[in-house]
């Protein structure tokens, strides 16, 4: 069933937020995005759809971390999908029917995220907000594009990126303390700054490889974002500091990257990759030479030793990898009889 609709100038760039989820499912990233009438998510076991709320339409973009081969079309004011199912949603439950009526039912899918993106008004005035939100929107396209071309020009894109950062520090009033909040305020509610500031951090941290002087601006940039959005929840605050700590180690500020992991895992002590951050720099990311296996250790065991740990399993992944490159053989067969035994415990 193929369908044809209508999307603002402005909305029209499907094919982008397909590339988008279909990464994040790659990623096991589970994210849940709107786009004008149409939702997209992705699962944290590697799965990616696009649906139509409307008419309950769904099309499968990506099936355990793999994309599929999907049937979409863009033109000036329209664009057109090929639609393979419909769905439903009953509690926790993510239900679709093929053409034929055959039915699936997937649980462990982000139904309640998916079930309030889809309630969301559709529609909004674009006159209820400054001209600098549309400024942004723009620049962060300009900026996918540079990324998602046929020639990749990361500094390009992260030039555009930063111009739009500029722009959302004058939106981000006092009260606005997270990223969701400034999203609500001015962007439909989507996730919009949301994804694309994780993003932002990431790709600043591929153009340093090319040039310095974006791990600088990516040290400035975390800096700012969580001073702006100090009420972002645990697991932001990790990722955007670990993203401090690795842009100072690359610009060879070593003693300022260990304050701001020390302080990081003062913190939130029980984060399992607030550690595995800190560790990865001594034996792998930028290591001295000779590495400096022990303090890499010395940190993951201190994570291991604490009794709430979260990602313990990924803690003793990275603690069996750094034994397999060190040759320490008897601490590598304890490791992974502990790593067999966490994944026993689930």
């Amino acid at each position: 069933m193929t369908t044809r609709k209508q999307l603002s100038r402005e909305q029209i760039n499907i094919k982008r937020e397909v590339e988008y989820i279909v990464r994040r499912a790659a990623e096991r990233d589970a994210r849940v995005v709107t786009l004008g009438p149409l939702v997209f998510f992705s699962t944290e076991t590697g799965d990616a759809w696009l649906l139509d709320p409307s008419d309950h339409l769904a099309l499968c973009l990506a099936r355990d971390g793999d994309p599929r081969p999907v049937n979409i079309t863009e033109s000036e004011g329209t664009f057109a999908i090929g639609w393979e199912m419909t769905y439903q949603i009953s509690d926790d439950q993510f239900i679709v029917a093929d053409q034929s009526s055959q039915s699936r039912t997937i649980i462990g899918y982000p139904v309640r995220e998916i079930a309030h993106a889809i309630q969301r008004p559709q529609e909004f005035k674009r006159g209820d907000r400054p001209e600098v939100a549309r400024q942004i929107e723009q620049l962060v396209d300009t900026g996918y594009d540079l990324l998602l071309g046929p020639h990749r020009q990361t500094t390009a894109a992260c030039d555009k990126w930063l111009e739009a950062w500029d722009l959302v520090k004058r939106l981000a009033r006092s009260e606005l303390r997270t990223v969701d909040a400034l999203d609500r305020a001015y962007f439909q509610g989507r996730p919009f700054v949301a994804n694309w500031a994780t993003e932002l951090m990431f790709e600043l941290h591929n153009a340093g490889i090319d040039d310095p002087i974006y791990h600088e601006h990516r040290w400035r940039y975390v800096q700012e974002f969580l001073a702006r959005f100090s009420s972002e929840d645990a697991d932001t605050q990790v990722e955007f500091n670990r993203g401090q700590g690795e842009a100072l180690w690359a610009l060879g500020r070593r003693a300022e990257a260990e304050a701001v992991y020390a302080s990081l895992i003062e913190q939130f002590p029980d984060k399992g990759w607030a550690y595995i951050g800190w560790s990865d720099h001594y034996w792998q990311w930028g290591a001295p030479d000779p590495k400096e296996y022990d303090r890499a250790e010395a940190l993951l065991q201190q994570a291991l030793a604490r009794p709430r740990l979260e990602d313990r399993a990924d803690v003793l992944e990275r603690l069996c990898s750094l034994y397999a490159e060190w040759e320490q053989k008897d601490k590598l067969a304890e490791a992974v009889a502990q790593l067999e035994q966490a994944a026993k415990k689930g």
